[in-house]
């Protein structure tokens, strides 16, 4: 029985990487992809991004399913905002929405918009920061997406009481 969610992470890693050694590769971009944002949002910034490169490796090899999230997960580990490092997460953004558009994803793409709308109101451009979060907004509700929805009008009101 895992005990924490430490153990967890260590034990999804490790059962990742016996599969890759195994060749067992059927949706390991997904399982890459998915443990890569469990160790973003659990701080380990450096094996998240890790895991985010080994899942576009993956994709690249004609197995897309983690491709959206990867970048997601490249695009909130880039660091300190600094202008080179926003740069560089709104490209992996629009990959991530367009890779999203291009399986027919629109789960992901609406990811990759409440991403988007984060780091524009993080940079202070909260007109662009709102239009991101409607349309991730819009997509949680026609989808029926509760937490997803709660998550993007919680900025939402951020932006209007900021």
């Amino acid at each position: 029985m895992i005990s924490s969610s430490t153990d967890a992470l260590r034990e999804f890693r490790d059962t990742v990487d016996w599969l890759d050694a195994r060749s067992i590769r059927l949706y390991l971009s997904f399982s890459c992809g998915f443990l890569a944002d469990a160790l973003a949002t659990s701080g380990q910034t450096q094996l998240a991004r890790h895991y985010a490169e080994r899942a576009l490796a993956r994709a690249h090899e004609g197995d897309p399913i983690g491709l959206s999230m990867a970048h997601r997960v490249l695009a909130r580990t880039c660091g300190d905002g600094s202008s080179g490092l926003a740069v560089e997460a709104r490209s992996h953004l629009d990959k991530a929405i367009r890779s999203a558009y291009e399986r027919g994803s629109n789960r992901d793409a609406a990811l990759g918009y409440l991403e988007r709308g984060k780091l524009l109101a993080r940079g202070g451009q909260v007109t662009s920061a709102r239009h991101a979060l409607q349309q991730a907004l819009d997509t949680f509700e026609r989808m029926g997406m509760p937490w997803h929805r709660e998550q993007a009008k919680s900025v939402l009101r951020a932006l209007s009481s900021g």
